[in-house]
């Protein structure tokens, strides 16, 4: 509701990571909490959390061998969650970083090392989940591009913004 904030992180409890979304009133107040815990792995890595048009909330992160996102209702039960991997990405995932569209499409984004070269990797998934499609953005010359966040604009099209370091 309006007022209220939103954000996510990482606990840790009997040696193992999860993922955790929180919401607190306008004055700081805890209102609630969820957690979530990828099956078989002890440390799951908060990257993002996004709410959409409609009220359900996203999550985003990643542990030692696939890539993390969870949606949640307004009532805070799971929807969905999927987990994948991404064979171009020879050295684990990384930070994932998200967005909705208008339809509750979700854009996430990352670093992935494909031929000696650290590029960008955009992909798109369903409002149900299901993956639809993803791009490499590679860098130029020597440079290392890096994200650091995505938004969708009033058109639908994902829009990257992030730093580029050239190693030369």
């Amino acid at each position: 509701s309006k007022g209220n904030l939103f954000s996510g992180g990482y606990l840790g409890k009997n040696g193992s990571l999860d993922l955790i979304i929180m919401k607190f009133s306008e004055d700081g107040q805890p209102l609630w909490e969820k957690t979530y815990n990828s099956a078989g792995f002890s440390s799951d890595n908060f990257s993002s959390a996004v709410k959409d048009n409609n009220g359900n909330y996203f999550v985003s992160g990643f542990n030692n061998s696939e890539y993390i996102i969870v949606k949640y209702n307004s009532s805070i039960q799971k929807i969905w969650a999927t987990t994948f991997t991404d064979s171009a990405d020879i050295s684990g995932p990384k930070a994932l970083r998200i967005a909705c569209d208008s339809l509750g499409n979700l854009f996430a984004t990352c670093i992935v090392n494909m031929n000696d070269r650290i590029n960008i990797k955009l992909f798109k998934f369903s409002n149900t989940g299901n993956f639809l499609w993803s791009r490499v953005y590679t860098s130029s010359g020597n440079s290392i591009i890096e994200p650091k966040a995505v938004l969708v604009d009033k058109n639908q099209n994902a829009v990257i913004m992030g730093s580029d370091y050239n190693t030369s």
